[in-house]
């Protein structure tokens, strides 16, 4: 991929972390967003995003897929949303819908604060066996400090 293209590659969706539960209502809202990820801000959506979500949106409760825009990284969970449904006499046309708790799609964009274990994986790797005999513990502790240097 050319970063700062426009293209977009969507990777393979990961079960659910057994570790919480994801489910439909308010007791089901993760509560944080996917290590890594950050909430996006009002007008970072576009169509682009908006129908990749759409696309997710039969997976299972807590499903997780990762995507690429270019060179932005993005993370869609399927999760619990909520949209108040309009008051009497009110323009319903005017509240989203579907109206009360509903199985949804968020999507969360690259936390660029913080550095994650995975971003070590996609720096280069050295070509030989990494032995205590040929320095390789010492190149595994240099890139572990480098990791915890990057740290806030």
């Amino acid at each position: 991929m050319v970063a700062g293209s426009n293209e977009i590659e969507i990777g393979p969706t990961q079960p659910p972390d057994p570790n919480f539960k994801i489910g439909p209502g308010p007791s089901g809202i993760p509560g944080r967003p996917p290590t890594g990820y950050a909430h996006m801000q009002p007008g970072e959506v576009n169509p682009t995003i908006g129908r990749i979500a759409r696309d997710l949106l039969n997976g299972d409760w807590g499903a997780l897929t990762p995507f690429r825009i270019g060179n932005k990284k993005y993370m869609a969970r399927v999760e619990p949303h909520y949209h108040e449904p309009p008051p009497a006499g009110a323009d319903a046309s005017k509240y989203p819908k579907p109206w009360g708790w509903h199985k949804g799609v968020t999507i969360y964009k690259q936390d660029l604060s913080t550095k994650k274990v995975d971003d070590i994986a996609e720096e280069p790797n050295e070509t030989e066996e990494a032995t205590p005999s040929n320095g390789g513990r010492m190149k595994l502790l240099e890139r572990i400090d480098k990791f915890l240097g990057s740290i806030k």
